[in-house]
């Protein structure tokens, strides 16, 4: 590790603890989005450093739009230099910058999130925001509020279509769900 590499008192993007659980979950949505007919403008909530807009960008999206309030994090991943990705900086979980999302997120067709254990959190005019979206792919590391938000999505006309649970770390609690959502 080169002296300029370490940061003394400061948050460190957050990373997949289990490798090869990480792989397999981005295996997962790789083959999700290879066989999604309807990719178009992705858009990624939570993205991090880009464990999986990696994925994304190799995907045959139109365009992505990367969201996360760690700024750490965001340049992280923009030293991957990904085509198609533009990153922003905001804070999802503050009402006051969906109006400036919004005009960015409207025209998306797929979206991807991987909300902290908090899940989703704003849900009142979520879903007025992606007006033309039609898959959702949603990796969570809390059944509980993973529950909570499929609950919502169901509300407001989502199905799961096809979901899959991963044991991140054997013999503990943590267990990640990764579910695909479709518009009914």
């Amino acid at each position: 590790m080169q002296t300029d590499e370490i940061r003394i008192n400061q948050k460190r993007p957050f990373k997949q603890g289990n490798t090869a659980q990480n792989e397999w979950m981005q295996a997962w949505l790789r083959e999700k989005l290879t066989y999604n007919p309807h990719l178009g403008k992705v858009v990624e909530l939570f993205c991090g450093s880009g464990n999986f807009t990696e994925i994304i960008a190799e995907s045959d999206c139109t365009s992505i739009i990367a969201y996360e309030s760690e700024r750490h994090a965001i340049q992280a991943l923009e030293v991957r230099n990904l085509t198609k990705v533009t990153t922003q900086i905001a804070d999802l979980f503050k009402p006051s910058v969906w109006s400036d999302i919004r005009k960015n997120v409207f025209d998306a067709e797929t979206l991807v999130l991987d909300p902290p254990r908090a899940g989703l959190k704003k849900h009142h005019g979520f879903f007025a925001s992606f007006t033309t979206l039609r898959t959702i792919y949603y990796i969570s590391c809390n059944p509980e509020t993973f529950a909570r938000d499929a609950w919502f999505f169901n509300q407001n006309g989502w199905s799961i279509k096809d979901i899959q649970l991963v044991d991140l770390f054997p013999h503990t609690p943590h267990i990640e769900a990764l579910a695909e959502f479709r518009r009914r």
